[in-house]
């Protein structure tokens, strides 16, 4: 062989393997995350560019100065990659879900009230639809009594409509509603976008987090079909058509933060689903805190519920739930049934009452009490209670009712509850017992003292 190779020649072939070795290496480097902003006057316009354009790794920040945005902000098949997610963070941004009213679409039938079969049609209206609408007045919801998952109030005939109120004839489709007194159409808003955040098909490694939901017509945040790996973080969903959040089918996401005010549902998760939730603040929602169904399997922990909900929490259908460091205050019901599964840890329910049929149900170091707090098992699948507190009104097992003094009947009947307590409870010893790592002040929830 020869190897009387001339200088440049050997230089220039130990350029080219440095050059390849450099591009080898360089295909081996992960590509730098990039921050996609989204303003008025950066490189995306909207939030559903920035989402278009998102590679594994990156975030997009939303601006404050911005805020609220009039769009939905959906994921369809889009995903990041495990350590690498895509991320939506709002820093504080709101979507909101709600449009003026559009004087096009309305006509004066009478002094001061307008009808649009125009809306409805571009809606494309449904009972669905229908059941969780709202109006905006002045910066103030009305239902008119629709409540999703809850009661239905009948609509009001256009004439004897109030400032501030709305209606829908279905004879006619159309909608009616009568303004502020001294204010026209432009003061009034309607829900047109069904959802804040919305994943589905398939996604996996996204993270969406410090942003608002309000005034749409369905869910704050939904989540549907394959989604897997999906987190949020200090969110909040405020005055929602239906829920503040809700998945379906088999996805898996976890919330850590969150405030769910106003909305018909605080959180509702249906199919084969499965959540982690902790840190969450449900505040004044309708008909339920917490609605679980189906096959889906759930966990809950450092949960405050409170308000007018009809029910605190409901588990139908073979749902599991375990929970622990829950507050549940002059709220709704507790309602397990039909096959669902309830694991329950210190937890404090002041004036709910607690109705078990069908349905097992593990309660340790817990307290039950307060105005119109009740507890019934029911032909429980399973009850396993103990080193538990109770000051109800009444005590029923398996149709049988006990008080204070009969206590000792009910544990030699059911065999539960040997190291429990049924003695008087002031409010404070029930809602004090809790603590709580999040600061809820930051969500934009104020507990009350003491939390």
């Amino acid at each position: 062989m020869n190897f009387n190779y001339d200088k440049s020649t050997f230089m220039l072939r130990f350029k080219l393997i440095l050059l390849s070795a450099f591009i080898i290496a360089a295909g081996a480097l992960p590509l730098r995350a990039a921050e996609l902003l989204v303003s008025k006057t950066g490189t995306y316009k909207t939030i559903q560019q920035a989402i278009n354009a998102a590679q594994p790794g990156d975030v997009i920040k939303l601006s404050p100065a911005d805020s609220p945005y009039y769009e939905s902000a959906v994921f369809h098949n889009k995903s990041g990659a495990e350590g690498k997610p895509i991320t939506l963070d709002g820093q504080g941004a709101t979507l909101d879900g709600s449009d003026p009213l559009d004087a096009k679409e309305w006509k004066e039938v009478s002094p001061g009230l307008y009808k649009s079969t125009a809306l409805p049609a571009r809606l494309h209206l449904s009972k669905s639809i229908l059941g969780r609408y709202f109006f905006v007045f002045n910066g103030k919801i009305n239902r008119m009594g629709q409540i999703s998952k809850g009661g239905h109030a009948p609509f009001k005939a256009p004439a004897d409509l109030g400032f501030g109120e709305w209606t829908y004839v279905e004879a006619e489709k159309a909608f009616y509603v009568r303004p502020i007194a001294g204010q026209d159409l432009s003061s009034v808003r309607a829900p047109v976008r069904a959802s804040g955040v919305a994943l589905n098909g398939d996604c996996a490694n996204i993270v969406i987090r410090n942003i608002t939901a309000t005034h749409v017509w369905n869910d704050g945040f939904n989540i549907h079909n394959h989604c897997y790996d999906i987190s949020f973080e200090n969110i909040r969903a405020i005055e929602c058509g239906d829920d503040g959040i809700s998945e379906h089918e088999d996805c898996r996401i976890k919330v850590d933060g969150m405030l769910s005010r106003g909305n018909a549902t605080g959180f509702c998760h249906v199919g084969q689903s499965q959540s982690d939730t902790q840190n969450i603040l449900i505040d004044n929602c309708l008909a339920f805190g917490v609605y679980l169904l189906d096959d889906s399997h759930h966990t809950l922990r450092d949960c405050i519920i409170r308000g007018k909900s009809t029910y605190a929490i409901r588990l139908v259908r073979n749902t599991t739930l375990s929970m622990s460091n829950v507050l549940l205050e002059d709220t709704g019901r507790v309602q397990i049934e039909r096959d669902a599964s309830l694991q329950a840890t210190n937890v404090s329910s002041w004036g709910s009452a607690w109705n078990i049929t069908n349905a097992s149900v593990t309660l340790n170091q817990s307290a039950i009490a307060g105005p119109g707090a009740k507890l019934k098992i029911d032909q429980p699948a399973l009850w396993k209670s103990d080193h538990n507190i109770f000051d109800v009104q009444s005590l029923i097992w398996n149709g049988k009712t006990y008080a204070k003094s009969t206590f000792v009947d009910y544990v030699a009947d059911s065999k539960q509850d040997a190291n429990s307590k049924f003695e008087p409870l002031e409010r404070d010893a029930v809602t004090k017992r809790n603590r709580f790592s999040m600061d809820f002040h930051m969500l934009g929830g104020v507990p009350g003292p003491g939390y």
